[in-house]
């Protein structure tokens, strides 16, 4: 949490709920939410130069659902390319966030979605 903390996409807590925070647009902000279908949320960063002055890629959720989507994000292919086409050019020299969202089926989250991205 420290190394993301002065990030544009942060996890944040406001009135005892986790949420998804866009620092850079007050007001905007994402939460879990149990309606049907239950939709969760996660944070994919990828930092060169951290504070650790290693590299540095940090995938999680608001819950356990949105982290096991981060994880598939970064392991599938597909997704990473799907996701990446509207990237800037030179995107791969470059830090970038990647907020995804995710409708939970049964127990198992849905494919993910790429809502809001950063690159810096």
């Amino acid at each position: 949490m420290q190394i993301t903390k002065d990030l544009r996409f942060v996890f944040d807590r406001e009135d005892g709920q986790i949420l998804v925070k866009d620092q850079m647009a007050q007001g905007h902000r994402w939460t879990y939410t149990q309606t049907n279908p239950p939709t969760d949320f996660a944070i994919v960063s990828r930092i060169f130069d951290s504070k650790s002055g290693e590299l540095v890629i940090v995938a999680a959720g608001l819950s356990h659902f949105g982290t096991q989507v981060a994880g598939e994000f970064l392991t599938n292919p597909a997704y990473l390319e799907e996701a990446l086409r509207g990237a800037p050019p030179r995107w791969q020299a470059m830090n970038l966030q990647l907020v995804l969202r995710a409708e939970v089926i049964g127990k198992t989250p849905g494919p993910p979605k790429v809502l809001a991205s950063h690159y810096w």
